[in-house]
């Protein structure tokens, strides 16, 4: 689910500022320069984004191997937990 979020975000970011240079440029009738400005502000605060929700992501999942690996003891060998059937 948070890696389909980063990737809306990407689009979004890169669609809503089309759009909105878009309609700056049917106001001031500046084609095409809005658009391209716009969309390639989209593009970049997108990609930005999606950089630092990977390297979150990544920081979490480094964490969590770490985490699991202290948790985790070895047993001593012969006294693994086995079920007796007296």
């Amino acid at each position: 689910m948070r890696l389909a979020g980063m990737g809306l975000q990407f689009a979004g970011g890169a669609i809503g500022f089309g759009a909105l240079g878009w309609w700056i440029d049917t106001m001031l009738g500046s084609e095409p320069w809005g658009m391209l400005i716009g969309g390639s502000l989209g593009l970049i605060g997108g990609m930005y984004l999606l950089i630092k929700d990977a390297l979150a992501a990544q920081k979490d999942a480094i964490n969590r191997i770490q985490q699991r690996k202290t948790t985790d003891k070895p047993t001593p060998t012969g006294q693994q937990d086995r079920k007796h059937t007296d």
